[in-house]
């Protein structure tokens, strides 16, 4: 009885130690620092990583297949036993990035109160489709885990270094409780002699070490064109490069009949830029700067302002750092279309007047923009003569306030699609298709709201075709194009669906 008792109460005090060898806490391994071991040219990190209890946080944009970043990181292991970190841990949840883990001298030991290098490794392992990019990028957030293949313990006690083992174990014990009661003395006499051998091996550590990384990569269309000025940063200095003009904190002021101009001071800490010669015919296919010596590139105001140019390419321009491009195609002569899809301008602020006045222009893609930082699209496309086709699918406006003028003016105009407008913050509507004396065709969506307008005079004056020409609103958020009429442009409320 005695025997049975002292077996029992054995039993119960391995319970524990089979379960857990030390107090498991998150701060038994953990990560000391990271840095940056090694990356590709054009791999940046948009912000700093940071970490905090075992979680990464990584902020990077990439540009082609192939790309990486690679880190270095030191992990500390703050207890008194022997731990082993598994290389195929990882846990990969992207479609078009790798995570991989190695170690600084092949060995995946981490002795008691000492730090183990570890290195991450972040790749762009397949190409982004076309059609996800949005404003030139594609944002990818992941996150990923470092942890065992199993989903349970990526880190093990040396004395079994295979939890299979302890499970077994743990499975043992129990049945040796099951057979306490049994009357078999042989049975009971050889689990006390099987457990007594295994004792050493039944004290197994069951603690996680799991490393979250959350990554937000970005994959930039364009690469950055980093430029390099000579002389002194000065406000005033001139850089020329290519069939560009750039001066360090002015911006052009004025113009002259010979299509010169000249310059005035800003405050702005970057660069403005405008075409050297505005009389040349030749194709602009010059990039413009993304920087230059790492001061931005950022205001492209009036920069073909009356251009004879007779094809003008910005589908390579890395735009991300521009924040005004008011007046930016003003004017032009020659050009017949201009395609603006895709282009990153997520920091432009000011861009009223924007392709205003030319007499060539015909086509504009201006599909797949965001717009998020812009509250006025005043007088965007005014008095083109010749425009017939303007895309606008996809576009993010859901913070502008100010849409006056917006398409004043454009008498080739018949159709125009506004599906993707999201008008619920917009205050101003006066005048918006304002002498559109074709257009016949308006596209809307559920997004295309007035519920804020205070101000929509003139909205549809002069436009013939639309207003009392059988000219119809449609609402293409509904599959039967369920529409309405105008019935009265001069106030808020005219879009009731039937």
């Amino acid at each position: 009885m005695i025997f049975k008792k002292l077996l029992l109460i054995i039993c119960i005090l391995l319970l524990p130690l089979m379960v857990n060898a030390e107090e498991c806490s998150s701060s038994i391994i953990k990560v000391k620092y990271i840095t940056v071991k090694d990356k590709s040219e054009y791999v940046e990190e948009l912000k700093n990583t940071t970490f905090k209890d075992n979680k990464l946080n990584l902020n990077l944009k990439m540009y082609d297949v192939g790309d990486y970043i690679e880190y270095e990181l030191k992990v500390k292991n703050d207890s008194n036993e022997d731990y082993y970190l598994n290389k195929d841990l990882l846990d990969i949840n992207s479609d078009y990035f790798n995570y991989s883990i190695s170690f600084s001298d092949n060995s995946n030991k981490i002795e008691p109160n000492t730090e183990k290098t570890i290195y991450l490794k972040v790749q762009y392992k397949k190409e982004v489709e076309k059609d996800k990019f949005f404003s030139g990028k594609y944002v990818s957030n992941n996150i990923v885990t470092l942890k065992s293949s199993n989903n349970s313990n990526s880190i093990t006690n040396p004395l079994t270094n295979n939890n299979k083992l302890t499970i077994f174990l743990f499975i043992l014990l129990i049945i040796q409780l099951v057979l306490y009661f049994t009357r078999d003395k042989r049975i009971n006499k050889t689990m006390v002699l099987l457990l007594g051998i295994l004792l050493p091996f039944e004290v197994a550590a069951l603690c996680n070490f799991e490393l979250d990384i959350n990554s937000n990569i970005t994959i930039g269309k364009v690469k950055p064109n980093p430029c390099t000025y000579d002389g002194e940063l000065v406000q005033g200095a001139e850089y020329v490069n290519g069939q560009f003009t750039y001066r360090y904190r002015q911006n052009v002021n004025s113009f002259y009949a010979d299509n010169s101009y000249s310059w005035g001071d800003n405050e702005n800490d970057g660069w403005a830029v405008m075409l050297t010669d505005l009389n040349s015919t030749d194709d602009v296919n010059t990039k413009i700067c993304s920087t230059i010596n790492s001061k931005p590139v950022n205001i492209a105001t009036n920069l073909f302002f009356n251009s004879q140019a007779k094809h003008i390419n910005v589908s390579d321009w890395d735009t991300s750092n521009l924040n005004d491009i008011s007046y930016m195609f003003a004017f032009i002569q020659n050009a017949e279309e201009l395609d603006l899809s895709n282009c990153d301008l997520t920091n432009v602020i000011n861009m009223n007047s924007f392709i205003y006045g030319t007499n060539s222009l015909k086509k504009v893609d201006f599909s797949n923009i965001d717009l998020s930082k812009v509250h006025s699209l005043r007088n965007m496309f005014v008095y083109n003569s010749m425009l017939e086709d303007i895309k606008l699918e996809n576009i993010d406006t859901s913070n502008v306030e100010d849409m006056s003028s917006m398409f004043y003016e454009n008498p080739s105009l018949k159709q125009i699609d506004l599906s993707s407008f999201d008008t619920s913050n917009v205050l101003n509507m006066s005048g918006m298709f304002i002498g559109n004396s074709n257009l016949k065709t308006i596209y809307v969506s559920d997004k295309f709201v007035t519920d804020n307008v205070v101000n929509s005079s003139g909205m549809f004056l002069r436009c013939t075709s639309l207003i009392g020409g059988n000219g119809t609103i449609y609402n293409s958020a509904h599959d039967d194009k369920e529409y309405a009429r105008i019935d009265t442009p001069e106030t808020p409320g005219y879009f009731t669906r039937k």
